[in-house]
């Protein structure tokens, strides 16, 4: 039983490690450090085999993960098989190919394996979420961890960025020299990550609120307790790190970024402090006065965001170049809409489609659309996989906003960040990072390893070093 509880602890504190570190050497895009990443979260995998699972709702995600990355494998395996009919079953690569030459026309055979990988990381991610982060306090002790590692690692972001803008980190910065990246290459996906980080602190500033009487506090006990002042202190400086994360994410100058985020931050405001005033007004009350808690973050970002909304009124929000090339990515799909390419094949597929009103200048590695480029490699198959994906997490999480009432901020700030990922996702391939896919899959598990959990919970060790 012993080891059974070492391995339970040791994996909760790599996996940590894992997902807080992936995010740091440019978003573990080079082939070494994913690999070094997966390598861990394969110990990780292997431990939790050990480790009995919270609940059987928790172990019903488990197995619909696990199921889920089987059928990736299997896809991907079979794309890597050069069957003899495949002209008949697959006119997209066949289409490349014939550009190409058979040589690089061989490629997107081989490529479908080496980019398994990739995919396999977000979903072992989300599996050790929800056996390792399997109670609320560990709940708590993970997203402070992340917060706090993000936090000191943003704050050295911008002040290298400030101080010598030309370097990223330890080496030289050589693409976005005007944009703000954090750790990653692309401006992008630093703003779904900050977007990330910035609901998960206001989820914690939100729940500090509303345990903290701030009218209470300030306009009737002139002499507050240690508890009072404590609760108080906690809210400002929760607050405070999600004032760090919103300059940051302003920075990137991420149009699509930007906005997804806010779509996320304002679901998961209204949301919570619709839950919150239900208690004393009516719904139809609640509901205007939580449209009203929007003014407040709006007002901020009016006033920190002008650079901004400027450059988005002059620029537009999608350029003209990723349209046409989602059209020229959909003519692909539909010539091979069945089998599809194989994943990580976009490269070597796109230049048979590529229109020549999309200009010949650029190199295009991926779709900036993750749900296009994985019909493209996937083929059909992608659908009813993505369908069961979104089933699953908003039925956990909408289980949870009803049952975790305590807990209610968890599953409504997962709800939160699942609009953003998806918002981005459509125009974006942040996801298609596995420094912040992971970071990404590993909170999604966590929030639904918390609302999956029952409602009576044992109390929380007493060296916690934040309030249960």
């Amino acid at each position: 039983m012993d080891s059974v509880s070492s391995v339970d602890r040791a994996g909760f504190y790599l996996f940590t490690l894992c997902v807080v570190l992936a995010p740091i050497p440019f978003g573990s895009g080079d082939a070494i450090a994913a690999a070094l990443i997966g390598l861990a979260l394969s110990v990780c995998l292997l431990g939790s085999i050990l480790v009995a699972m919270p609940n059987e709702r928790a172990a019903q995600l488990y197995r619909s993960a696990a199921l889920l990355t089987g059928v990736v494998i299997l896809v991907c395996f079979a794309h890597s098989i050069p069957w003899h009919l495949m002209p008949l079953v697959d006119p997209a690569s066949s289409n490349a190919t014939g550009l190409v030459g058979n040589a690089s026309g061989s490629a997107p055979h081989y490529q479908a394996l080496y980019s398994a990988g990739y995919v396999l990381i977000p979903l072992v991610g989300f599996m050790c979420a929800l056996v390792y982060i399997r109670d609320d306090w560990r709940y708590m002790r993970f997203v402070h961890i992340v917060i706090a590692v993000n936090l000191v690692v943003t704050a050295f972001c911008v002040a290298q960025y400030v101080v010598s803008p030309g370097s990223l980190l330890w080496a030289d910065k050589r693409y976005y020299r005007d944009s703000f990246t954090g750790t990653f290459i692309n401006p992008n996906t630093a703003a779904t990550h900050f977007g990330v980080l910035l609901i998960l602190a206001l989820s914690l500033s939100l729940r500090q609120l509303e345990r903290t009487n701030v009218y209470r506090l300030l306009f009737i006990q002139h002499n507050p307790n240690e508890r009072d002042r404590t609760h108080l202190r906690m809210l400002i400086g929760y607050a405070a790190v999600a004032f760090v994360f919103l300059l940051a994410l302003l920075l990137t100058k991420s149009r699509a970024g930007i906005l997804s985020a806010l779509a996320g931050v304002a679901v998961f405001i209204a949301a919570f402090a619709f839950f919150a005033l239900r208690r004393r007004f009516s719904t139809p009350g609640a509901l205007a006065m939580s449209f009203l808690s929007l003014l407040a973050p709006v007002a901020l970002f009016t006033v920190f965001g002008e650079r901004f909304l400027l450059r988005l009124r002059d620029q537009g929000l999608i350029e003209e170049g990723r349209i046409c090339t989602y059209v020229s990515t959909w003519n692909a799909i539909k010539d091979g809409p069945w089998w599809g390419t194989g994943l990580g094949t976009f490269q070597d597929v796109f230049p048979a489609y590529r229109s020549s009103a999309c200009g010949l200048y650029g190199y295009w590695e991926m779709a900036h659309s993750v749900f296009l480029e994985a019909w493209l490699g996937m083929g059909v198959l992608f659908l009813p996989c993505a369908a069961l994906v979104y089933y699953h997490l908003i039925k956990t999480y909408g289980r949870g906003v009803i049952a975790r009432r305590r807990y209610r901020f968890v599953p409504l700030a997962c709800l939160g960040l699942l609009l953003l990922l998806t918002l981005h996702s459509l125009v974006d391939f942040s996801l298609q990072v596995p420094g912040f896919s992971l970071l990404a899959a590993g909170v999604l598990g966590a929030g639904a390893a918390v609302a999956v959990g029952r409602v009576a919970r044992e109390r929380s060790p007493p060296n916690m070093m934040y309030p249960a």
